[in-house]
């Protein structure tokens, strides 16, 4: 409706609507409302944990190795330590949600 009325202002006004289209494109979107697009938000502190795999999954790093480690033996720490996988369906499923929260995840 916007759309038709504005060409019936144009015509009000004594402009030739079918020779703007023949103009440049600035000419038509002083007259031509272009619809809005909305972005969803990327949840910074899922996207410092978590990276994106190739196979669509979500990957995050090694955790507990900031203290408390000695006594441990080498092997201990690299099993204990080492990153994991976002699980798919079922019980401690984050699939799901790490999609709405990380909606432009790129492959690092």
């Amino acid at each position: 409706m916007l759309f038709l009325s504005s060409f019936v202002r144009l015509k009000a006004a004594g402009i030739n609507s079918l020779a703007l289209f023949n103009q440049a494109p600035s000419v038509i979107s002083m007259f031509v409302r272009e619809k809005s697009t909305y972005k969803m938000k990327t949840h910074k502190a899922a996207a410092a944990r978590w990276i994106k795999r190739g196979s669509g999954g979500f990957k995050h790093g090694p955790v507990g190795v900031n203290h408390g480690n000695t006594g441990w033996s080498a092997s201990g720490r690299s099993r204990y330590h080492r990153g994991g996988f976002a699980k798919g369906p079922g019980e401690g499923n984050h699939v799901k949600r790490l999609k709405r929260l990380l909606p432009y995840a790129g492959y690092k």
